[in-house]
């Protein structure tokens, strides 16, 4: 960590606001940035990003950084990303699950209501191709 990072977050953690100000303009575009590359979502970027700010904030005494306050950054937000959309993966498998099982009790398809293709997609986080697929089963299994 070098001398200006030291500085900033001693400020940081005595609660100077002018030091809080300065992480937030110095690197929230870049942290924004790294954001959407992982969830291609400016809304969810944004939201990712800001709440690391509060984060930052909010836990200032206790902030225990060793390295420099960018590489810290920039880890934090990256894995603020992955955990995201590894929630937002579970999330759309069981509201899919759910849909495909209502369909199924009200007589809409017959037969296997969770194809291998659909879950591929679903993996791949390609949810246009899984709709896709998935009108083209509803129309192959249609009463």
């Amino acid at each position: 960590m070098n001398e200006q990072d030291r500085t900033i977050l001693y400020q940081l953690r005595r609660g100077d606001e002018k030091a809080y100000l300065y992480l937030f303009t110095h690197y929230y575009v870049s942290l924004y940035k790294a954001a959407l590359l992982y969830v291609e979502n400016s809304f969810v970027a944004e939201n990712l990003v800001a709440d690391l700010m509060l984060y930052l904030w909010q836990q200032r005494d206790s902030l225990d950084i060793h390295t420099s306050l960018r590489a810290y950054l920039f880890t934090a937000i990256r894995r603020r990303s992955i955990n995201y959309l590894q929630e937002a993966q579970v999330t759309h498998e069981a509201t899919l699950s759910e849909h495909l099982n209502e369909l199924k009790r009200a007589g809409l398809i017959q037969g296997e209501i969770n194809p291998p293709y659909i879950k591929y997609c679903i993996n791949c986080n390609n949810w246009e191709e899984a709709k896709r697929l998935m009108g083209d089963f509803f129309k192959r299994e249609i009463v």
